[in-house]
């Protein structure tokens, strides 16, 4: 019977009759009902596990609980549940195309995550209605907020069905939900079902989803100003609805609140919209689910936000949502918590995450309108320029980075940038702002602590890495060019680099100086000291001439942006640099025709000579220790200067400045930096491309945006040393003490390499590391998670490569990710039973032993072997320092891995600890190992058992013995598994066969007892 003709039949009865009805203790969660037809296609999509969890599980209990409950004040909208019937099809239809293979019964959990909240027996209108409030609140709120919020609105919801009269036959079902009982933890279920939902219903819709996101990123309207949580909450639901099946039926309107943008976020409907601004925008989103007459008006920002709004946060915080939590904490009062859709509520695949490190690389970025697009044009030609093979051949044990180094994945994601369509460089522009504004902590960078990339704009960087001092002199000329002064009155001081000789300066013109009568294109160099017979002093030199030793003078102390020096000449001796002093002298003499150009401007009075009380200098830009620009002195000071992006690659694209490529990497890898780069940038980095490189085999696992508010560089996971780490001092140390000392310079080498590129985690590290981007904000150490096998969030289920693998192959790496879950809230990690059981053979199994001689025929016996994953009733909290809370974030869950033959139990495995067992050896029969010619010779000292059954191979003999699963990945892991546990040499032949190597094995291992091959 459905609820549906339960209730009539309630309405037609007497008024005893219904009150007789309602003394008993009724189960109306068990009642179930016909699904209409827009979601008949969610059942396909579920395998028979989720078909049983969907009609008979503790989710079919929660939802019709919370249908009874809400019935009443449900607005009819019949539109909105066809349209949303018929979007659920597809996205579970859409899940399940894209799924890979499935891996065995054991993972018979990657069905559909979040479908067994909408099929078969939950999709009376109802129904869908609850399930739509949850998906509204998991959008927005944390797990542990959204069951606080669902605690408060049923309690709140129960006391209003307590005063129902329950004599009035309307109020049967309302009178039973008011005395129904759901524990926090069926809610929290419930929550976790719909954030599975979501994910699947993001990634179906990536691009409607992508254009949506980018209108409400500009919205400042909260989903609702009412303080109280149940009124909030149910208002903004129930007025969603409302809005959404007027569009849904071609009704025009105009939003009041952000209620309704936050369920077309999290419904995936997708109404064309009108953005009333400067210029009226009409976004056509044409989803046939939704008449074309039915628009969405609205405002890309209310009036009172855009007052309300920080001068310094350009993009604002979007949709909004403030509650009071009543039920968050055990003790104490309502906790107020706020949250922003464009922030808490987003998750961002690793291609997203990149662009907001390219903006936190950026940060402090002095350059105006420097942008995303120059800045990913500045990391291409840096990339190219370093990765080019320019003067490695001259630098022995010189690798470049690759392209899984942190240099590589930023390249990477500048070159996404460049190559991506119009919306998606939107997208992205809008990330790289974020990152560049909001979070640059997140890979350490501050404005005192500039990153690798940013401080190239420093002169002093960018001029130590030119090849010597033409190079120097070449980049600030054409610097000149662009800082706003006359290039005329511009001279350059630098450092003469001679081989053998300390460094001495000298002046030389910006510009090649005229005269009144004449252009020149020739420069005009000084130098302090002796050229043929010229007598010491400043003497004058046409570009190219040989200049001569130099008086060692060194840069002038103290000098540094608005600084000046005097040029001054006592007329007998050298010509000095004087910070102070004048004496009166021709400046003809001195400067020629570059004081003609730059002192008096072409003014010449012929026969008449010039005098100035010495020629005072300013600091405009450069670097005084090594090269630096200067201006005759004005009363208005220069502003100041760095090189932009445009100036950066100019030098990298000219050959003539002579940039140093392994310079440059030196400075970007931190190794004896001139920018002195924090070491928490350069750990930072190396975490980033750490993350990029496992998540690279996770498909579109999507992180918590909530990640980028924390730093990297402080992560638990991550070991505080590495091999070559070039901050760790005791290796060097341990290095010179074993006389193989490389000398500082092959050392750094060695250091440019592994400061760029990623770490190989263990296996308990990359599970933590997975666990704080799944979460966002949980940072636990890898020190306690040696025993995790495999961990579910959301909708992923994330396992140990080596369950799902031949025991004889090498996985390509660590961990895969399989779409699905264990069905329970938070973060379950996956550790198997201390003490695996296994199946006692007993007497009346006699007769399925046989024990046969092995005859050297390969074949399969086990193909009615299965794995299976069951849970224990054992649950344990993991400490993550929030306490006070009413929920768990994370935990471990024990978990049974047994395997099965005909559907009989066998026992139990505990599988990821034979790989470090002793007494598993895999047997490499390839070319490089293996040279016998008579690869299928038995061993002849002794006969071989054949093992054919899991009777046979638990009550095994003593002698060695041949398990034979030829191609059966899941029996030769069981068999492998339970071997190595019972204390037997275990030797699991790959796809080649060589007794030979297979007899050396055993031999060379001294331990013969009992040995077991697997073929």
């Amino acid at each position: 019977m459905s609820i549906g003709k339960f209730a009539a039949s309630v309405l037609s009865g007497t008024q005893e009759t219904t009150v007789a009805l309602a003394a008993l203790n009724f189960d109306f969660a068990l009642f179930k009902t016909e699904a209409p037809k827009e979601y008949k296609a969610l059942g396909s999509a579920l395998t028979p596990y989720r078909r049983e969890v969907a009609e008979d599980g503790d989710i079919h209990a929660t939802a019709r609980k919370l249908r009874a409950m809400f019935e009443q004040i449900l607005p009819p909208t019949p539109s909105l549940y066809t349209a949303y019937g018929m979007r659920a099809s597809e996205i579970a239809s859409s899940s399940k195309e894209s799924k890979t293979a499935n891996t065995s019964e054991l993972l018979r959990l990657d069905a559909e995550p979040g479908a067994e909240a909408l099929i078969v027996e939950l999709i009376q209108a109802g129904a869908v209605a609850i399930h739509l409030l949850a998906c509204m609140l998991a959008k927005l709120w944390t797990p542990l907020e959204a069951t606080s919020i669902w605690e408060e609105i049923v309690q709140r919801r129960k006391e209003k069905l307590a005063t129902a009269d329950e004599s009035d036959p309307l109020n049967v079902f309302a009178a039973w939900a008011a005395k129904s009982t759901l524990t926090r933890q069926q809610l929290a279920n419930w929550d976790a079902s719909a954030r599975a939902w979501l994910r699947a219903g993001d990634a179906t819709n990536r691009v409607r989803q992508k254009q949506l996101k980018l209108i409400l990123d500009n919205i400042d309207i909260p989903v609702s100003t009412i303080g109280n949580v149940y009124d909030s909450v149910i208002h903004s639901w129930t007025s969603a609805m409302i809005a959404l099946n007027k569009l849904i039926e071609g009704m025009p309107h105009s939003i009041e609140n952000s209620s309704i943008l936050l369920a077309l976020s999290a419904w995936h409907l997708f109404p064309n919209m009108s953005v009333l601004s400067s210029s009226n925008v009409f976004i056509k989103q044409d989803d046939p689910l939704i008449d074309s007459r039915g628009v969405l008006t609205l405002g890309l920002q209310s009036a009172q936000s855009a007052v309300s709004r920080s001068s310094n946060d350009l993009m604002g915080r979007g949709i909004t949502w403030s509650l009071p939590l009543a039920f968050y904490r055990f003790y104490g009062d309502p906790v107020q918590k706020e949250k922003a859709l464009n922030t808490d509520g987003s998750r961002i695949s690793i291609a997203q995450l990149l662009q907001i490190c390219m903006g936190c690389v950026f940060h402090g970025w002095r350059d105006a309108g420097f942008n995303a697009k120059k800045a990913a044009e500045l990391m291409c030609d840096l990339w190219v320029y370093c990765t080019e093979k320019k003067d490695w051949t001259t630098r022995v044990g010189y690798q470049k980075p690759s392209s899984k180094s942190w240099f590589g994945v930023l390249a990477g994601a500048a070159k996404s940038y460049l190559a991506c369509d119009d919306i998606t460089q939107t997208e992205y522009t809008r990330l790289f702002n974020y990152g560049r504004r909001r979070c640059p902590g997140f890979l350490g960078v501050a404005q005192d602590f500039l990153s690798p990339i940013s401080s190239l704009q420093q002169p002093s960087v960018l001029l130590a890495l030119a090849g010597n001092h033409q190079g120097r002199i070449r980049l600030l000329r054409s610097k000149a060019m662009r800082v706003g002064c006359d290039p005329g009155s511009l001279i350059i001081r630098y450092a003469v680099t001679q081989p053998n000789v300390i460094s001495t300066f000298a002046l030389t013109t910006v510009v090649p100086p005229g005269s009144a009568d004449r252009e020149s294109t020739v420069h005009k160099w000084w130098t302090i000291g002796k050229v043929a017979s010229a007598p010491r002093g400043l003497v004058g030199l046409e570009e190219g001439d040989h200049q001569g030793i130099a008086d060692v003078l060194g840069p002038i102390a103290g000098v540094g942006n608005g600084d000046r020096f005097f040029w001054t000449w006592t007329g007998t001796g050298a010509a000095r640099i004087f910070d102070k002093g004048t004496v009166t002298k021709s400046v003809d003499d001195i400067f020629g025709p570059f004081a003609e150009m730059a002192l008096f401007r072409g003014n010449v009075q012929k026969d008449k000579p010039r005098i100035l009380t010495g020629v005072p200098f300013e600091f405009v830009l450069g670097d005084p220790g090594t090269a630096a620009i200067y201006r005759i002195l004005e009363d208005q000071k220069p502003a100041s200067q760095v090189f932009s992006g445009e100036d950066i690659r100019t030098s990298l694209a000219q050959s003539s400045m002579d940039i140093s490529q392994s310079g440059l990497l030196r400075h970007l890898g931190g190794v004896s930096s001139k920018a002195g780069t924090s070491a928490s940038q350069l750990r930072s980095l190396k975490v980033l491309c750490t993350i990029v490189n496992i998540y690279e085999h996770l498909g579109d696992a999507t992180v918590a945006m909530t990640l980028t508010s924390s730093k990297l560089y402080n992560v638990k996971w991550m070991p505080e040393h590495y091999p070559d780490d070039p901050n760790d001092d005791s290796k060097s140390t341990q290095t010179k003490k074993s006389g193989n000392d490389l000398g500082e310079w092959s050392r750094s080498k060695i250091n440019i390499v592994h400061a760029f590129e990623p770490l190989d985690l263990d296996l308990a590290s990359t599970f933590a590391c997975i666990v704080m981007l799944e979460s966002g904000n949980i940072d636990l150490s890898s020190a306690g998670l040696q025993a995790v096998m495999a961990m579910s969030a959301g909708d992923s289920l994330y396992v140990a490569t080596r369950l799902l693998a031949d025991p004889a192959s090498t996985p390509a790496f660590k961990i895969t990710r399989i779409r699905g879950n264990v069905g329970r809230a938070g973060i379950a990690l996956l550790i198997p039973p201390d003490q695996p059981r296994t199946r006692e053979i007993e007497p009346d199994n006699w007769n399925l032993i046989n024990h046969d001689e092995f005859d050297g025929t390969v074949t399969d016996s086990f193909q009615s072997t299965s794995l299976h994953m069951s849970f224990t009733e054992y649950v344990l909290p993991i400490d993550t320092g929030l306490h006070g809370v009413r929920d768990t974030e994370i935990y471990f869950l024990e978990t049974v891995i047994s395997v099965h033959d005909r559907g009989r139990w066998m026992g139990d495995l505990k599988i990821l600890p034979v790989f470090e067992d002793f007494l598993f050896r895999v047997i490499k029969t390839d070319k490089s190992t293996c040279t016998h010619t008579d690869k299928t010779g038995l061993p002849e000292e002794e006969e071989l058992i054949s093992i054919d059954s899991w009777y046979e191979f638990l009550d095994r003999p003593a002698g060695p013995v041949v398990f034979r699963a030829r191609g059966n990945w899941m029996a030769r892991l069981a068999a492998a598994s339970m071997s190595v546990v019972k204390g037997h040499l275990t030797l699991v032949f790959g796809e080649d066969l060589c007794w030979r190597c297979g007899d050396t094995e055993r031999g060379h291992l001294g331990h013969k007892k009992k040995p077991i091959f697997i073929l």
